[in-house]
């Protein structure tokens, strides 16, 4: 789930069964930044490469909240 806002969009990632995914990015615009925000402590993995976010958690049933900070048009 997500919102998007001018030039930032928070994504909540959730993963119950799992502890790894890969999120398609298509906000017509590049990903320039992306960090976890909530919890605080950054105990997943994650890359963005080719507007793909791949995710690892440090177990399954876990949720993290994202900010993704967006290039200008």
């Amino acid at each position: 789930y997500g919102v998007q806002t001018e030039d930032v969009v928070y994504l909540s990632v959730f993963m119950p069964g799992t502890d790894e995914g890969e999120i398609p990015l298509d906000f017509g615009r590049k990903v320039e930044k992306i960090s976890v925000i909530y919890p605080e402590t950054v105990d997943c993995q994650f890359t963005c490469e080719d507007a793909i976010l791949k995710i690892k958690m440090p177990k399954k049933k876990a949720a993290r909240l994202f900010q993704v900070q967006l290039g200008k048009e």
